[in-house]
């Protein structure tokens, strides 16, 4: 289910990077076939500070030293991460967060980016997965990349 092009919510990225994280394995597996096959990665900019405060919190919480964090967001920018920041992808994420009756347009912002250029969302995201697939069907789980 691999193609050219994904857009991976932030949440895949931290269970990735963070091996205390329950979903580790099959998203640092994810991240490994991105590499491989060099699919890129449109990503609302904002990935970047949810990854980096989710992986300070951890920090905070005495799981990871500084050092280690700065070492994971140097593994970070060396995947094929192309991000946006279009006027037109931050109107279409207002309609998205109109569209799912969401006050917050976080999520809805990986949602438009896989809306506009019609590629994959890849979420570990339940509730995000199901009111998204209401006005985009490609969202899915990351077990779901590998049948």
């Amino acid at each position: 289910m691999f193609g050219e092009e994904l857009c991976l919510d932030a949440n895949i990225f931290i269970a990735a990077l963070s091996s205390s994280e329950e979903h580790h394995k099959i998203c640092h597996d994810v991240l490994k076939k991105v590499q491989e096959e060099q699919v890129l990665l449109y990503e609302p900019g904002l990935v970047l500070y949810e990854v980096v405060s989710a992986l300070h919190k951890k920090t905070m919480k005495g799981e990871m030293t500084s050092e280690e964090v700065e070492v994971l967001i140097d593994h970070l920018f060396k995947l094929p991460l192309l991000f946006q920041w279009k006027s037109n992808l931050i109107k279409e994420t207002q309609q998205v967060a109109t569209k799912l009756d969401s006050t917050k347009v976080y999520d809805s912002s990986y949602l438009a980016l896989a809306r506009v250029r019609d590629i994959p969302l890849i979420t570990l995201d339940e509730g995000l997965r199901k009111k998204g697939r209401k006005i985009f069907r490609k969202i899915l789980l990351p077990t779901e990349l590998f049948h």
